[in-house]
């Protein structure tokens, strides 16, 4: 067995140890839940269950592996860009529902697919496709696509519209034995998750987080959110644009007051020989 192999299996064990020690402990939301009330803890776990969906179905989401000189450079350079993105969000508290734990790192995982898509699931972790490093031009775009998907986990939209792919009763099951009496599992809530379509009145408002976002947490320009979208052609199918698109976005985006401290920053060519390079 190869190193990346073994990694990925001692990951799997680990995280399927996580699930089953806390799948024991059922958290007792009282029907019927109110979503506020649904802690990082619990929203930690309903990750871990969206995790091993895509771990344990090889065939259909392959990760690419960090074995090997270049793929150990690739992803240095995107935990290091991911670690940067996320820190606000990793040491905030959210009123009334406690911490993240903070001695679990937000990992990177880079999909083996053409596809452009990424996304962070509940409790931080986040996932991109090769097809989207390759879509990306620079670590700007790279920090901002980091950023919003950040920013729309952080927000509770994403748990929000989560929970509503589903009735109360499963999703509650689902959350605390990751399985419902309907027969729903995990590899449901993957399915359900991948497929959500956000309102435009919601991105409008994580662009605006994620734009002030930017600015606050490096020194890269605000609109490198927009820099990025305006990269994909006029009839891209990528799977992140469609679900996370409205009209005029470039445009709204671009009107949001800068921050005060709004950095300037685009490239130093570091993406191009850390990433692009070493597809």
């Amino acid at each position: 067995m190869n190193l990346g192999n073994l990694l990925t299996s001692t990951l799997l064990v680990i995280l399927l140890l996580g699930v089953v020690l806390s799948g024991c402990r059922r958290p007792s939301i009282p029907p019927p839940y109110v979503l506020e009330e649904i802690t990082n803890d619990q929203r930690e776990l309903l990750g871990r269950r969206i995790s091993l969906a895509i771990l344990t179905q090889p065939d259909a989401y392959q990760i690419r592996s960090s074995a090997g000189q270049n793929n150990e450079i690739i992803y240095e350079y995107l935990q290091a860009y991911y670690d940067q993105a996320s820190y606000f969000y990793r040491i905030t508290e959210d009123i009334g529902n406690g911490t993240w734990d903070k001695n679990r790192q937000w990992r990177v995982y880079v999909l083996k697919s053409s596809l452009q898509n990424a996304f962070v699931i509940p409790g931080g972790d986040f996932f991109i496709t090769e097809g989207m490093l390759a879509q990306l031009s620079n670590e700007s775009e790279l920090f901002a696509l980091m950023s919003f998907e950040a920013s729309l986990m952080q927000s509770r939209i994403m748990l929000s519209e989560l929970a509503d792919q589903f009735v109360a009763e499963d999703f509650i099951d689902l959350l605390e034995i990751g399985t419902s009496k309907n027969g729903l599992n995990r590899q449901d809530l993957l399915i359900r998750f991948l497929e959500i379509v956000y309102e435009e009145s919601q991105l409008i408002n994580i662009d605006e987080i994620t734009a002030m976002h930017i600015c606050n947490a490096s020194a890269f320009r605000k609109q490198s959110l927009s820099q990025l979208i305006k990269s994909f052609p006029n009839n891209s199918d990528s799977p992140w644009l469609v679900q996370k698109s409205y009209g005029g976005r470039i445009e709204k985006i671009e009107s949001f007051d800068s921050a005060p401290n709004c950095g300037n920053r685009t490239t130093d060519g570091s993406y191009q020989e850390n990433i692009l390079d070493f597809l």
